[in-house]
């Protein structure tokens, strides 16, 4: 294992089965964007990005958990795009083992289909509110697309529960995070989404102007580039709105917008970056 400074809070990202795509190139925006550590765990024979000083690699096998092992006999679930259900609740044991291991007490863990900027003294100002497990929040679903945890007995807590869950019945892992904030709200707070701004009462949400800036929960990303491509047929467009399972399609005459992190930086995302008013924004890309 490669030596990473720990002082300060790393971005994980987890990915199990066949690498995408765009991860190399998602690893490359993030190591200079966001202002922090990067950490991958993956199937490290799959990559090809060279490893820096502020990105290691481990492998995903390495720290893998095989309390999950009767999801993995649902054909099911397997069957689907890989078994990526299963997996995007893997994720999250696979980072406890990791972790612990590493004895990293404070971290942030990411998607690779998100973009994020400058995270440098989030995670200082998010520890004010004490041990917790942050993450944002939409439509009674919790979001991975970014989470902090400065405690990993919270992690741990949360797996638990998890399992105790599939057992009897099985949920995905948006589901499962909602479950958890609502079985514990103690150990949860909620970080502030374009949608947070706007209503009057914030249960457990964390105000934007403390954070001074919002979390991306799918809806800013939809809008702005399209829905996951592999839930739609035809062309890819942009300015979707998906509320309370309520989906308003408005399309741009003449405009297919492909989504790729080069048009991004060059069209949009700079704008932000400047106004320092968002930290990630969650993108959906064809693998």
């Amino acid at each position: 294992m490669g030596l990473v400074n720990f002082k300060r809070a790393p971005l994980i990202f987890v990915y199990g089965g066949k690498f995408p795509k765009y991860g190399n190139e998602s690893i490359t925006f993030n190591s200079k964007h966001s202002k922090k550590n990067i950490i991958l765990l993956c199937n490290k024979n799959q990559t090809n990005f060279k490893v820096t000083n502020n990105i290691k690699l481990f492998d995903y096998d390495e720290f893998n958990d095989d309390r999950l092992f009767f999801l993995k006999k649902i054909k099911k679930l397997n069957k689907f795009r890989s078994s990526f259900w299963i997996l995007s609740i893997e994720r999250y044991f696979v980072l406890l083992k990791f972790v612990n291991k590493l004895k990293i007490n404070s971290f942030f863990h990411g998607e690779l289909d998100n973009v994020f900027f400058n995270l440098s003294n989030v995670d200082s100002k998010l520890n004010k509110f004490g041990r917790k497990f942050f993450f944002p929040i939409d439509n009674k679903k919790g979001f991975g697309s970014i989470v902090y945890i400065n405690s990993t007995k919270i992690l741990e807590q949360f797996c638990e529960y998890a399992l105790s869950q599939l057992e009897k019945k099985f949920y995905n892992d948006m589901e499962l995070l909602f479950m958890f904030s609502k079985k514990f709200p103690q150990y949860t707070k909620f970080l502030p989404t374009e949608k947070t701004v706007f209503l009057k009462k914030n249960n457990n949400t964390l105000d934007y102007k403390f954070t001074k800036g919002i979390f991306d929960a799918a809806r800013i990303g939809q809008y702005l580039f399209g829905i996951d491509p592999r839930n739609i047929k035809g062309k890819l467009y942009n300015k979707v709105i998906i509320d309370d399972k309520k989906i308003i399609k408005k399309k741009i005459k003449n405009t297919m917008i492909i989504v790729n992190f080069i048009s991004i930086i060059k069209n949009f995302i700079l704008n932000f970056i400047k106004k320092k008013l968002i930290y990630l924004i969650y993108i959906y890309t064809q693998n």
